[in-house]
């Protein structure tokens, strides 16, 4: 039962994500199922950010990106491309300025 419930509290905290972007203008597109290495695109005023959603309640010990996400993360970097990563709704704020080199530990690979 454990496990169910941590899977309902990343849905919310991802539901909550998605309809804090949309209520704020970003128009969401779902890539999780396909694999791609990150979960979705959004865009906003002639502007798309890839993003990765991680659970903000674990330790970033548990937020580590897997090997998929990582290869991903590392191809699109060397083509200017910062996926951004997103624990919850106030994370959002990050996408309204253009970062460079926003890498953080779960893509560098450093333990926490």
């Amino acid at each position: 039962a454990r496990v169910l419930v941590g899977l309902l509290d990343g849905e919310i905290d991802r539901r909550m994500i998605r309809q804090a972007a949309e209520a704020t203008g970003w128009y969401w597109e779902e890539c999780s199922q396909y694999g791609l290495g990150y979960d979705a695109m959004l865009t906003k005023a002639g502007r798309t950010v890839k993003v990765e959603i991680k659970d903000g309640s674990k330790p970033l010990s548990r937020q580590r990106l897997t090997p998929r996400e990582r290869t991903a993360h590392q191809a699109l970097k060397a083509h200017g491309v910062t996926v951004e990563i997103l624990t919850c709704a106030d994370d959002l704020d990050v996408l309204e300025r253009h970062r460079q080199g926003s890498y953080d530990d779960r893509q560098l690979g450093i333990r926490g």
